[in-house]
């Protein structure tokens, strides 16, 4: 996705009917395997209306199966974590929590329980 970024040098992108159909087939190949609760985590608002028409195709004919998308970046622990790493951080595009937020949250997550977005706080919002 993002295609509107592709006049940076370096910068990859993909339709949004790739980026559907790519998620459907990895839904239904979860979905094969025995999963039945899976969680999309999802860091660009852009891609919210690919993955929302890929979980509409398959979701439905398989009324047994809960996928949700969440935006790492709206969890009530990623916005409690950005406000006491930045203070009065005005968020969006390049700034310190998103440049700089998935680094924090590799090493917190690699030092132990990560504290921006749980497996057991995501079993519970299930």
């Amino acid at each position: 996705m993002s295609l509107h970024h592709l006049d940076f040098p370096g910068s990859i992108g993909i339709a949004p009917e790739t980026m559907r159909a790519v998620l459907e087939d990895i839904l239904v190949s979860l979905y094969h395997h025995g999963f039945r609760r899976v969680a999309l985590v999802n860091g660009h608002g852009g891609n919210v209306p690919s993955v929302n028409s890929a979980m509409i195709n398959v979701l439905n004919d398989r009324p047994d199966y809960d996928v949700r998308d969440v935006l790492w970046y709206e969890t009530t622990e990623t916005v409690a974590l950005v406000a006491e790493l930045w203070p009065g951080l005005t968020t969006g595009h390049a700034t310190a929590d998103e440049t700089s937020g998935s680094w924090r949250c590799a090493r917190i997550c690699a030092a132990g329980p990560c504290r921006l977005l749980t497996l057991a706080r995501l079993r519970f919002r299930f």
